[in-house]
């Protein structure tokens, strides 16, 4: 996510007290960038009424200073940044910033010399970052690259007292110079922080699929038949009979099929279908000039056998 300034830098000179508005944006980041000439140093800032931390300072060799302070998820506000502690000549650049991680940069360096060019470099530990910089110097600053680097304020007391501060943007993580040619040869200082971006996110998905799916099928059918026949004729014949079967079929089926979301489904589907179909079918016969009776009692006993008995008698 690429970090973004909320509104303008705010800058000021010799003013202890500066109204700044936050924004209502997410991972808010202030930073108050300062730099002094020959004066007492800052000892204190807040922002309303919130006290920020030093992140960095560089001092010259005869008092001057440079200072970034930082704040992070300034209250959603119009507040003044207030400075304690400074005197004299000093300067300071304001960025209300968001998109920014939410912890105080930890990548920073500082440098100060005497000669015709204000330099340092810095190292960024992501891709993305924001490079902020001050500097103040006796003679009067012009930025080095103005077309890659953004200088975002300039102010001047007397003709030795200067302060400034820029910025510019990497999409790739490495080495940034922020540097200033010089009127002249003298005094300066700087220092320079990384703001990294605030991290992304990951959203792993996982959607396993198992699904087993059992259906087994018993389907059983029973069929009985019982058909006795008795059929007596003059020849003093009975002939019933008595058939019976029985047949059991079972046919379980199961059959599991993987496949999104878990389930399990058996279905049993018995059948019984019994059928019993007895029959009877007697027949008499007599010859002209006999005269037969029979009598014939018949025991069944079903599902097992049958058994008869003729008793025949003859008139």
């Amino acid at each position: 996510m690429i970090i973004a300034l909320d509104g303008a830098v705010v800058s000021a000179k010799t003013d202890t007290s500066v109204e700044v508005t936050v924004g209502n944006n997410t991972n808010r980041l202030l930073l108050v960038c300062i730099g002094t000439h020959q004066s007492d140093n800052a000892t204190g800032v807040t922002f309303n009424g919130d006290a920020m931390t030093l992140i960095k300072r560089q001092e010259g060799s005869y008092g001057e200073h440079c200072d970034i302070w930082g704040l992070v998820a300034p209250d959603v506000a119009t507040g003044n940044v207030v400075v304690s502690g400074a005197d004299g000549f000093w300067a300071m650049g304001i960025y209300s910033l968001y998109n920014t991680d939410q912890t105080l940069p930890d990548t920073f360096v500082g440098e100060a010399g005497d000669d015709f060019q204000c330099t340092d470099t810095i190292t960024t530990p992501v891709d993305n970052c924001l490079v902020v910089g001050v500097m103040s110097s006796e003679a009067l600053p012009t930025l080095w690259q103005p077309g890659a680097e953004s200088e975002d304020w300039q102010l001047q007391g007397d003709s030795y007292q200067n302060a400034a501060g820029a910025s510019v943007e990497l999409e790739s993580a490495g080495a940034q110079v922020l540097s200033w040619d010089l009127s002249s040869g003298s005094r300066w200082q700087t220092v320079l922080v990384a703001v990294e971006p605030v991290a992304g996110s990951t959203s792993p998905s996982i959607s396993p699929s198992s699904s087993p799916s059992a259906s087994p099928s018993v389907s059983p059918s029973i069929s009985q038949s019982t058909s006795p026949s008795a059929s007596p004729s003059a020849s003093s014949s009975i002939s019933p009979s008595a058939s019976q079967s029985i047949s059991l079929s079972v046919s379980p089926s199961i059959s599991p099929s993987p496949a999104a979301g878990s389930s399990a489904s058996p279905s049993i589907s018995p059948s019984a279908s019994p059928s019993a179909s007895p029959s009877v079918s007697p027949s008499e016969a007599s010859s002209p000039g006999d005269r037969v009776t029979p009598r014939t009692r018949i025991k069944k006993f079903q599902h097992t056998s049958s058994i008869t008995y003729i008793t025949p008698r003859t008139r």
